[in-house]
């Protein structure tokens, strides 16, 4: 046993390293295995591919029937019509801003996102959301097979007349300055005059700029009777806060069933406030 070392060095290494060799023996083994295994099967496609050199070419033409009809001219290349046709046929894509519910049927969606859509076209993230929620709806969005787009050249509103959906269509207007344009109408008693899209609080100058060419006043407000509308007078968007108070008691004290515009003369209500209220009140 004293030369036992010498016999067999493979146990004089610790478990570990002993562990260490084995693994590094069987990789090797199966690493010659894999290379012996590729190098046969690129030997066998060598093999097939020389064959094939040395074999005929096959034509499969004359094996497919060909219906012939006595009312075609066999000398005319009727190609077009028939279903071996290479004609690429695309799908079809609808403009959300032209759509109508049968357009979105047709492509697979169910009438009940197809009239979510449809609700919600003139809101970017509304109906991209209601797209992305649905999968098959996501797939023809990702296919942009649903798409939104609007000629805003061809665009223009009635400000006086005009519901949300209609100025949302104006390019920079979405559901808040809709609203609120609305709002400050009603307010008014109606726009006079485009320049007044200025006053509505939150619409930009640039965006006033990019929508004025798009708007149009066909009809301006109706004028009211001052003496039978003094609380809208009152109250009007172009009444000065801190003299309100004052209109009023100066209203009361100096009642006059006839009263117009022209009549009010006091200090605090000057001719240029005064010229404000004209398209408004008699």
């Amino acid at each position: 046993m004293k030369n036992y070392h010498k016999i067999n060095p493979f146990w004089t290494y610790s478990r570990g390293e002993r562990i260490g060799i084995a693994i590094l023996t069987f990789g090797l083994l199966i690493n010659s295995y894999i290379r012996w295994q590729n190098a046969k099967f690129i030997s066998q496609q060598l093999k097939e591919i020389k064959n094939h050199k040395h074999q005929a070419p096959t034509y499969y033409m004359d094996t497919i029937p060909i219906q012939t009809d006595d009312t075609i001219d066999p000398r005319v290349n009727h190609s077009s019509n028939t279903s071996f046709s290479t004609k690429k046929v695309y799908p079809k894509k609808v403009n959300l801003a032209k759509a109508a519910l049968q357009d979105l049927l047709t492509i697979g969606l169910d009438s009940t996102i197809s009239i979510q859509l449809l609700k919600n076209k003139l809101e970017y993230k509304n109906w991209q959301s209601i797209c992305n929620n649905n999968e098959i709806c996501a797939a023809k969005l990702q296919a942009k097979q649903i798409y939104y787009w609007q000629d805003y050249e061809s665009i223009t509103v009635n400000l006086n007349t005009a519901d949300t959906s209609q100025l949302k269509q104006l390019k920079g207007i979405g559901s808040k300055l809709s609203s609120r344009i609305i709002k400050y109408r009603n307010k008014l008693g109606g726009f006079h005059s485009i320049e007044q899209l200025q006053e509505v609080w939150g619409l930009q100058t640039h965006t006033f700029h990019d929508i004025k060419p798009k708007v149009i006043i066909l009809k301006a407000p109706s004028k009211k009777v001052l003496s039978k509308h003094i609380q809208d007078f009152i109250n009007h968007p172009y009444m000065p806060f801190e003299i309100r108070d004052k209109m009023k008691n100066y209203l009361e004290h100096n009642p006059n069933d006839s009263l117009s515009l022209n009549q009010i003369i006091c200090p605090f209500f000057p001719d240029s406030l005064k010229l404000k209220f004209t398209p408004y009140f008699e």
